[in-house]
């Protein structure tokens, strides 16, 4: 398991999600542009794709998409 640290954009605050190590393969690919998010983690739920892409956090996304996801923790 490794951490993927973000700071939402929002609240300014950093955050992290626990990938597994073929999860941590899979986001470098697709940082390096390989494919659609939804395609590259069919296996995470939306909050948790957003939070990898733009960083918002689930209490934030909450607000704004009326959705989150209880694997992002604040740090």
């Amino acid at each position: 398991m490794i951490e993927v640290y973000r700071l939402c954009p929002m609240c300014e605050r950093q955050h992290y999600m626990e990938l597994t190590g073929e999860q941590a393969r899979k986001l470098y690919e697709y940082e390096q542009g390989n494919g659609l998010i939804q395609e590259v983690f069919p296996e995470l739920n939306r909050a948790e794709r957003e939070f990898l892409k733009t960083g918002y956090c689930s209490g934030c996304q909450e607000q704004i998409f009326e959705q989150g996801s209880e694997n992002i923790l604040e740090r």
